[in-house]
């Protein structure tokens, strides 16, 4: 699963300046959509990552924050 541009998106997210990619590993740009307190990304499924859902697989989302945020899913 990878992110993806959309047509909605109205910027980009790119790794943060102190970023240390040979320390912290790779952080990729995430193309969003900023409006009305929302940030919405879209993300995009490779085969393996389908059929590992048709085989029960589970898709686990995490924020790196102290505060529990309000999120939504939905597919499209």
């Amino acid at each position: 699963m990878k992110p993806v541009s959309f047509p909605e998106q109205n910027r980009v997210y790119v790794a943060p300046a102190n970023w240390d990619e040979a320390t912290m590993g790779k952080c990729g740009d995430l193309p969003v959509r900023q409006e009305n307190g929302a940030i919405t990304s879209c993300y995009e499924l490779d085969l393996a990552d389908v059929a590992a859902f048709e085989c029960g697989k589970r898709l686990y989302f995490t924020i790196y924050t102290d505060v529990q945020p309000v999120v939504g899913w939905e597919i499209r």
